[in-house]
């Protein structure tokens, strides 16, 4: 574990939104586990445990929020951080899309 830490430290990350981030990802996936196969289950929590760990920090800082915040904002970003990714991936491919989704239009497909 202290490697992981040191890792993570290196790199200017904290140990603990890195774990949060992983396993509220891993909540994100089992709540939805019939819709996924091993490859996607592991993209999935790569997914929600990136955007957390990229973007908790700059989001504490845009809300103007303290410290204590991180777990729990890097938490919500784990759980959800999957579905962000599959919105902007539909955004980047059809900018249409964000209309569809704004007006909460559901896919056909």
């Amino acid at each position: 574990m202290e490697a992981v830490t040191a890792a993570a430290a290196w790199v200017g990350l904290k140990a603990g939104t890195i774990i949060v981030a992983a396993l509220m990802a891993a909540l994100g996936f089992m709540l939805d586990s019939r819709r996924h196969s091993l490859m996607t289950a592991f993209l999935a929590i790569l997914a929600g445990t990136s955007i957390a760990v990229l973007f908790t920090d700059p989001l504490i800082d845009y809300l103007h929020l303290s410290a204590t915040w991180g777990n729990a904002i890097a938490g919500v970003l784990g759980i959800s951080g999957r579905n962000l990714v599959v919105v902007i991936n539909k955004i980047s491919q059809n900018p249409g899309e964000i209309m569809r989704i704004w007006r909460g239009e559901r896919d056909e497909d």
